[in-house]
């Protein structure tokens, strides 16, 4: 074929993104309550769920719904992940990568980040634009993973039926996706390693922390290394328990670990804290009877990743999972009230 042309997909900032966000919010009367943090979701019943939730203000308002969707994105299903070592540091000498950091406090500092993910590098940046002396970025790994394997996942075919493939398959799967990690976004990384000050540093675990006459002290193999202020790029972990706000129900959903048992050497405990979805997205019980409720419960959060495919970080997928919610929140509607 001839006379085709083809145009590369532009990078949308944050600004524009929030701009359609606005729009779409208008033009469909979605109902968004801004600066409210759901505290408590609770049963009633076999098909009620109370949700509390309070404003920036302290008000604290109550609903009753029949169908809950936790689209709570990636730290949704757990909780950020700091090494024990940094308690050993004073809270002003560092931070994780997702906490709320004011950079312009950090300028002329130097600064030690620990893991080698896409906020990792989106931080270095920050903090070199913000006037910081010097970003190393340490990690454990020998080099960066130099290709992508997630983007493999993201055709229509897979997308659209990897929730029907056999428990086996999905864990051996997203097993071998973990174990060999993934690079940042070329775009990320390519501006980082253009700035003055990044030093990135493969090989260098972080062995040990503590501050010494005003520095942070960090222990490596290869020597001591000195900052001012150091991050924790470490990630974020799949945890129901560790979500405040499903305290009253974590103990009833199943998990990955309650229904599936890999063959050994396939063993991880992180995957196995996954919530164990059925195929529309929607909890399931640990005990049979024990939660009627969890089919009402539905799950677009990180933690969906090991029963739906891309969840909570890729947009590629959204158009699938929401299919799959709309068509099961049909049925559930049609059913008969015990209320």
């Amino acid at each position: 074929m001839t006379g085709v042309q083809t145009c590369a997909l532009p990078i949308f900032s944050r600004p524009d993104w929030q701009g359609y966000l606005n729009w779409h919010r208008e033009v469909t009367g979605i109902d968004v309550r801004p600066q409210t943090r759901v505290t408590r979701v609770a049963p009633l019943g076999s098909d009620r769920f109370e949700i509390e939730a309070v404003s920036a203000h302290g008000s604290v308002q109550r609903y009753i719904a029949r169908t809950v969707v936790l689209a709570t994105g990636a730290e949704g299903s757990g909780a950020r992940v700091t090494p024990a070592m940094f308690d050993a540091l004073p809270a002003s000498r560092h931070a994780h990568t997702n906490d709320l950091i004011d950079f312009s406090t950090l300028k002329g500092a130097r600064i030690g980040i620990l893991g080698a993910g896409a906020s990792s590098f989106d931080n270095a940046s920050a903090a070199l634009e913000a006037g910081a002396a010097s970003v190393d970025l340490c990690f454990r790994r020998p080099q960066l993973p130099l290709s992508n394997p997630r983007r493999w996942m993201e055709f229509a075919g897979y997308l659209a039926h990897y929730p029907e493939l056999p428990d086996a398959e999905r864990w051996h799967y997203m097993k071998r996706l973990y174990d060999i990690s993934q690079p940042p976004p070329e775009p990320t990384f390519r501006k980082a390693t253009s700035l003055p000050g990044f030093r990135m540093r493969p090989a260098t675990p972080w062995l040990s922390l503590r501050e010494e006459k005003g520095a942070v002290l960090v222990q490596t193999p290869q020597g001591t290394m000195e900052f001012d202020f150091v991050i924790a790029g470490t990630g974020i972990v799949v945890d129901l328990a560790r979500r405040p706000e499903l305290s009253s129900i974590a103990l009833h959903i199943a998990l990955w670990g309650d229904r599936y048992q890999p063959p050994a050497g396939q063993e991880d405990p992180r995957l196995a804290k996954f919530p164990y979805l059925d195929r529309f997205g929607a909890m399931t019980e640990k005990a049979p009877g024990a939660a009627p409720w969890a089919g009402r419960l539905f799950a677009i959060f990180r933690g969906a990743t090991l029963s739906l495919g891309p969840s909570s970080a890729s947009n590629s997928n959204i158009d699938r999972k929401s299919t799959r919610l709309n068509s099961s929140h049909v049925a559930l509607s049609r059913m008969p009230s015990s209320a």
